[in-house]
């Protein structure tokens, strides 16, 4: 595969040959059990002798082997995360890599075997439901008609047409190695709230405010993205129903978007504890920073008993 990948200019992605799979991908006919994999060995020697050298172009790969060239994931970032644990998030990281210019191949001498669904039989996830909810994801992000089924497929023609958007088509990787950036108004325990939709900001600026009182030493910073007006009507509203005086609670900073996706990792960093979406709750957590799937004021409060030195 880094044979293949190295062959000609602009290739991004690698893919393999496999049992498994929808597309040119796909080889139907195999000699070995696929169970057992009996057999498999001497078929796979067969196989490359057989194909040696050869690869062809194509427009997607599915993710359970692929190669990825670092020139990619400097440009597109990571795998969206808001596809969970599978489906279209391999259609959707091909297609942002090729909306970035780079091309996809399949490496035909090489064949690995596919048992196919098995994160979803251990998990006892409902693989039909997942399907179906990560299509109307992707066809929402790639502006697809809604009316489009998932047995129809969709045509990548469609999809290529639009400009890449560094903003929508970029997912930052969480790097240890970056630095993090100073929060405005930055107290003894900071809780960063990003990429949240409406309904989770309300529960965090809520539970916030319930778990603190004016003049703790602690903050909740929102990075508000392009709508930082609407999202401080939600925090007021918020406020006014918990019948507070704005002048009279705890610290609530709201702060612009970065300029890049890939800065929203810093802001992780700067934090003591991460609540939003799936994606940066990941995120923080394989970074040591504790993430809040579900805000909540008790637990809020507990986090800061294990900062040494932080008052309540």
């Amino acid at each position: 595969m880094i044979k293949a990948a190295n062959s000609s200019p602009g290739v991004g992605l690698v893919g393999p040959m496999t049992n498994c799979a929808n597309g040119t991908q796909n080889v139907a006919e195999i000699s070995y059990d696929p169970e057992t994999l009996e057999g498999f060995e001497a078929f796979a020697r067969s196989w490359q002798k057989r194909l040696l050298d050869r690869v062809h172009e194509e427009h997607r790969v599915i993710g359970f082997c692929m190669l990825i060239r670092r020139e990619v994931i400097d440009q597109i970032g990571g795998l969206d995360s808001s596809f969970g644990t599978g489906n279209f998030e391999d259609d959707d990281y091909c297609m942002r890599a090729l909306v970035a210019g780079f091309r996809i191949l399949f490496a035909e001498e090489v064949f690995v075997h596919h048992f196919g669904n098995t994160t979803f039989k251990g998990e006892k996830i409902d693989c039909d439901a997942t399907v179906l909810g990560n299509w109307n994801l992707f066809k929402d992000k790639w502006r697809l008609s809604a009316d489009l089924g998932c047995r129809e497929g969709y045509e990548v023609a469609e999809i290529l047409a639009q400009a890449f958007e560094p903003a929508i088509h970029t997912e930052p990787l969480f790097s240890r190695g970056l630095s993090s950036l100073e929060l405005p108004y930055s107290r003894a325990f900071n809780f960063l709230l990003a990429d949240a939709d409406e309904r989770t900001i309300r529960d965090a600026v809520s539970s916030f405010l319930r778990a603190f009182q004016a003049g703790s030493d602690v903050a909740l910073h929102v990075l508000c993205g392009k709508e930082i007006e609407k999202i401080q009507e939600i925090v007021e509203s918020v406020i006014e129903g918990l019948g507070l005086d704005s002048e009279n609670i705890p610290d609530v900073s709201l702060l612009a978007a970065p300029d890049s996706p890939l800065e929203l990792p810093r802001y992780v960093l700067a934090a003591d504890a991460v609540l939003g979406s799936r994606r940066v709750l990941m995120g923080a957590r394989d970074l040591g920073i504790p993430a809040l799937f579900g805000a909540d004021p008790e637990e809020m409060r507990a986090l800061l008993s294990e900062k040494p030195g932080v008052p309540r």
